[in-house]
């Protein structure tokens, strides 16, 4: 990661840079997953697989027919590959992707998996998950690669599939496929203040909704140390290394979830060579951001050039 600072006219403007993510199918099932659902509906994220971008997708079993696909986005994040009926029992299966990259040059990737002999089970509503606040201290040094100066852990189990939506008017669907992530019921800078979860089967199919709201959690005031450290577990808020509520920490309380942009609606992930940002303090328009962005921008076309030489 490279990390751009810069002081000008009295405001402090920190940027980052962000490496995107290379071509692939990161998702459900994993590559060598065994045991899968005969029912499934696999997922993938769509701005690694090039979705919007023209990519081809191909199933095929291991004496060599092939399972006409469909591609639906019912996700913000992700896709969904669908067929007609069950897959084969005890089969295991190779699913391919072709696509080009933004020079024009292909790309493909293949994983592997084999399916057991049962239907998914039916989702349970997510009801161990819980939310907990925190807001910085004006101050404290930040670059947009770290938490927003206030926002909301959504702690859920590793490993958890749920649906994500706000109920007050907006028909997006997020599927977090991360267990626990960072949103923003704070109130401060929006009045979004309730959320609904609901579990994700393999086979596509939903649980009953979980509702959680701001009155919910707790909040922690976080007046010293570094930002960066913030991760949102299972477990809830840790702050360079504790758990924030002061209990041990155990389990994944190490792993993080997202760790970003924590807006009231969650953001577009669709990323073509890196992420830009800027977060400025003591001001609102600080002069040198935009000069921030420019290099950003600069270092985009040095490595595309490096590339290409």
């Amino acid at each position: 990661m490279l990390g751009v600072a810069l002081t000008l006219a009295g405001a402090r403007a920190q940027a980052c840079i962000v490496e995107g993510a290379p071509f692939g199918l990161a998702g459900y099932p994993e590559d060598g997953a065994t045991d899968v659902p005969l029912d499934v509906a696999p997922y993938f994220e769509s701005y690694r697989a090039r979705v919007e971008g023209g990519a081809v997708f191909t199933l095929e079993a291991a004496d060599g027919s092939e399972v006409p696909l469909t591609v639906n986005q019912p996700y913000v994040w992700q896709f969904v590959l669908g067929f007609e009926g069950l897959l084969a029992p005890q089969t295991t299966y190779t699913l391919r992707a072709a696509a080009v990259d933004f020079d024009g040059q292909p790309l493909s990737e293949a994983l592997v998996f084999t399916t057991g002999t049962g239907l998914s089970e039916a989702p349970r509503p997510p009801a161990d998950t819980f939310i907990e606040h925190y807001s910085f201290a004006s101050g404290l040094p930040q670059s947009s690669c770290d938490p927003s100066k206030q926002g909301t852990c959504l702690a859920a189990p590793a490993g958890t599939d749920f649906v994500l939506t706000y109920p007050a008017g907006s028909s997006y669907l997020y599927l977090i496929t991360s267990g626990s992530f960072m949103i923003d019921l704070t109130g401060t800078d929006q009045e979004t203040r309730c959320v609904e979860l609901r579990s994700r089967a393999p086979n596509g199919i939903l649980s009953e909704a979980v509702t959680r709201c701001r009155e919910d959690g707790e909040t922690f005031a976080i007046t010293s140390g570094t930002p960066s450290t913030l991760h949102c577990t299972s477990n809830g808020l840790v702050y360079e290394g504790a758990l924030m509520r002061g209990e041990p920490v155990s389990g994944d309380a190490g792993a993080t979830g997202n760790t970003g942009n924590v807006s009231g609606e969650l953001p577009h992930r669709y990323s073509t060579a890196c992420t830009c940002g800027i977060l400025v303090q003591k001001s609102d328009a600080a002069p040198g951001a935009w000069l921030a962005s420019a290099l950003c921008a600069a270092s985009i076309v040095r490595r595309r050039r490096r590339g290409r030489a």
